[in-house]
């Protein structure tokens, strides 16, 4: 049936209609941006962003969680060997400090991860890359901080 609408020439192709409309919708596809404009986002692809976003936070966590847990059963060990510190306990405290680090290089997906990094502010020597993604969060989420 539509071939045969094709064939008689009332198709809106044969006609050249179709060419007419919708050249002005696809250069307005394929226009560039006006600066400082993202491309429209679904709420869905929005949420998918989000929710990739925290499982990367998260695996983040489960390895600072992972070289915190090293870090304290070496700690038991010291105690029980009534030692101070040794060139392994400083390589597991460096890890974990490492792990920390990396961490703070992740974007925060939210206010909770956010007021973590600043604790490690705190207590951890951060690199300069952290310290510029640290930053970073801020200023992306300086609205949701002050609200």
């Amino acid at each position: 049936m539509a071939d045969a609408a094709y064939n008689s020439g009332s198709h809106p192709r044969a006609t050249g209609k179709c060419n007419e409309n919708s050249s002005a919708f696809i250069a307005a596809l394929l226009a560039p941006l006006p600066e400082g404009e993202e491309p429209a986002a679904s709420k869905t692809w929005l949420r998918r962003l989000d929710t990739d976003a925290r499982i990367m936070w998260q695996m983040g966590m489960e390895e600072v969680e992972h070289a915190r847990a090293h870090c304290i059963v070496d700690d038991e060990r010291l105690r029980r060997l009534k030692i101070l510190r040794d060139s392994a306990s400083f390589a597991v405290l460096g890890a974990w400090n490492a792990a920390i680090d990396r961490q703070c290089c992740i974007p925060a997906p939210g206010i909770m991860a956010l007021r973590w990094k600043r604790r490690q502010l705190r207590f951890s020597k951060l690199s300069d890359a952290a310290l510029a993604q640290i930053a970073a969060d801020e200023a992306r989420m300086a609205a949701k901080v002050a609200a």
